[in-house]
């Protein structure tokens, strides 16, 4: 779960039900694909919280990949 949406600064993110406590990637990317920030969190207990501020970057689509090991979820976020 990826929220608010659209997001004007900070964005939360959820993720649960994973299968190992192994860290997890969060990359945020442009409409190209291109990298523009990333962070990692610790799963706990199946799941993550973990929050991104995003006050900086201009108004745009961009999209969440969450990653942990060979599992993948990616999310479309709307910046206003």
């Amino acid at each position: 779960e990826v929220f608010p949406n659209p997001v004007h600064s900070t964005v939360f993110i959820s993720w649960q039900h994973l299968p190992t406590d192994d860290a997890v990637f969060i990359e945020l990317l442009d409409a190209s694909g291109k990298l523009v920030r990333s962070v990692e969190a610790e799963s706990v207990q199946g799941g993550i919280e973990a929050e991104m501020n995003l006050k900086d970057l201009p108004s745009a689509v961009y999209h969440i990949r969450l990653r942990q090991g060979n599992r993948e979820a990616v999310r479309r976020l709307i910046k206003d």
